[in-house]
């Protein structure tokens, strides 16, 4: 049973809002409650699913969703609407914590400063380029593998984030990696390259 939908940005990659209004009036008929949707404020407004509430997020404050609290973090991505901010997720459940971390490149200096709070217990990284591809334009709001390891070591080495705590690894360009089996053959625990399908569980 879906409650609830968490939107990072508006690209349409990561939403198709034809499905979110199906899965709302799926939702209403099984369950007879509405769905809610949460989307960063700034074009929160400008979105109509029939059947839903709409939750406008601000940045670094937090809302429940079942048993989580769930906080909006600013990303280094752009969106497609005007004034729109990219988020990432905190979530927090009896002690646990993790990041959803996608899109986006380098922690926003604001994110960090937020992080450093807390000692997380895995998170998830945009890690859209592989090695090997210096000189991507797209490291201005995607991250690249070497860039993933340079922000895992720091925020071991403050303490956000926990010896052993698994990285998963996702947004991989296809383009722009190995196959997946070669992939994950060049990655070494706690670094794993997430699939269809996959799960962690913390």
């Amino acid at each position: 049973d879906v409650t609830d939908v968490l939107i990072t940005h508006s690209h349409s990659d990561h939403v198709e809002l034809a499905a979110v209004r199906e899965l709302a009036r799926n939702r209403l008929n099984a369950a007879g409650k509405p769905l809610t949707v949460h989307l960063e404020h700034a074009w929160a407004s400008q979105v109509v699913i029939d059947d839903a509430n709409i939750n406008g997020l601000v940045i670094e404050t937090g809302f429940a969703v079942g048993p989580y609290r769930v906080t909006p973090l600013a990303a280094n991505h752009v969106g497609s609407y005007p004034g729109e901010t990219a988020l990432h997720f905190f979530f927090d459940k009896q002690g646990t914590h993790w990041v959803y971390a996608t899109d986006g490149g380098w922690l926003l200096t604001r994110t960090w400063y937020w992080l450093r709070q807390w000692s997380l217990d895995c998170i998830v990284f945009d890690c859209t380029i592989g090695a090997g591809h210096a000189g991507d334009h797209r490291i201005f709001e995607h991250n690249a593998l070497p860039m993933v390891y340079e922000m895992v070591a720091a925020l071991r080495h403050n303490q956000v984030l926990k010896d052993g705590a698994p990285v998963i690894l996702t947004h991989l360009a296809r383009t722009l990696h190995p196959g997946q089996k070669q992939l994950e053959s060049l990655l070494s625990p706690p670094f794993y390259a997430a699939y269809d399908g996959f799960i962690q569980c913390l």
